[in-house]
């Protein structure tokens, strides 16, 4: 079986990292060009030599693979039925590039087994160095709500991001535990300190959330036969979430926000969004209107 090259290796972990700055466009080129496009476009450029070895994928992955592409010609099929002035575009093109990344990356892994989770760890080091640019305020902008935002990111995807990292880091501790030094165990748990406080600075509910529920996950699903260690584990998690919510409720961007939640229900506008959203379900629940159909839909209910 053939082997995905050093390179093309090397390109992969360097998309990764690059994810966590998705949309910096330091050309100023109004989204036509930005970082990760870029390393995005180096990686499958690589590829081209070896392309059929990449899509020479199991049987099981084409299975998924044959779905995914029949999701795509009906989601096109609606877009192009439900055209409008306002929405034209039925190819939706971004979402077939990400089905072939999707292809693309897990063929790597099946000819280099490993790469993926490489490619994680590098993303968390990634958003260590994200971290790093909120402390030293390099990209920083801060909103009314005093919600922290980097290279024009979006706040709650940057909270994704993190906590995403932070889950990382807790698979490395948990299987990396007796194939480091001490040195370095001992240390990297620090790194969940800008991690977090990243996250509670982008205000983010749904990263909270995820962080929380996430971590509660791993704690339960962790592999460990004895009974002490099952024990220890999920003392360990209930202190840990705990110590999370009062970390989270002291934040002065996060707490304010997730009391208003819980005192006023507010949801940033959500639950407005979902209920008048209902109707164009109600009357198209079996085929829906595609992305053209509910961009009009959306733009005449802000038009009310």
């Amino acid at each position: 079986m053939a082997k995905a090259s050093k390179l093309q290796n090397f390109l992969l972990y360097l998309f990764f990292f690059s994810l966590n700055f998705e949309i910096w466009d330091p050309l100023n080129t109004n989204g036509n060009f930005s970082v990760a496009k870029f390393t995005g476009f180096l990686y499958a450029f690589s590829l081209i030599p070896k392309l059929q070895y990449f899509f020479t994928t199991h049987k099981s992955i084409i299975i998924y693979a044959r779905m995914l592409l029949i999701l795509y010609v009906f989601i096109c099929i609606m877009n192009f039925i439900n055209m409008n002035y306002f929405s034209s575009d039925f190819l939706f093109f971004s979402f077939f590039q990400n089905i072939l990344l999707f292809l693309l990356v897990i063929s790597h892994e099946r000819l280099s087994p490993g790469v993926l989770e490489k490619g994680f760890i590098v993303f968390f080091f990634g958003s260590l160095v994200l971290a790093a640019c909120f402390y030293l305020g390099i990209g920083l902008e801060v909103n009314i709500e005093g919600r922290v935002s980097l290279f024009g990111d979006n706040e709650n995807i940057i909270g994704v991001r993190m906590v995403v990292s932070a889950l990382m880091l807790t698979h490395i501790l948990l299987k990396y535990r007796n194939k480091v030094s001490k040195f370095i165990y001992t240390i990297l748990p620090l790194a969940y300190i800008p991690l977090v406080t990243l996250t509670l600075n982008t205000g983010s509910r749904l990263s909270f959330i995820s962080l929380f529920l996430g971590i509660s996950v791993i704690f339960i699903l962790y592999k460990n036969r004895g009974t002490f260690s099952k024990i220890l584990i999920l003392g360990i998690g209930v202190i840990a979430a705990v110590f999370l919510f009062e970390i989270a409720m002291e934040s002065e961007v996060l707490g304010a926000r997730l009391a208003k939640t819980g005192e006023e229900g507010n949801l940033a506008g959500r639950d407005n969004i979902w209920l008048a959203i209902l109707p164009l379900i109600e009357n198209n629940w079996i085929l829906g209107v595609g992305r053209t159909g509910y961009i009009e839909y959306y733009i005449h209910y802000l038009e009310k």
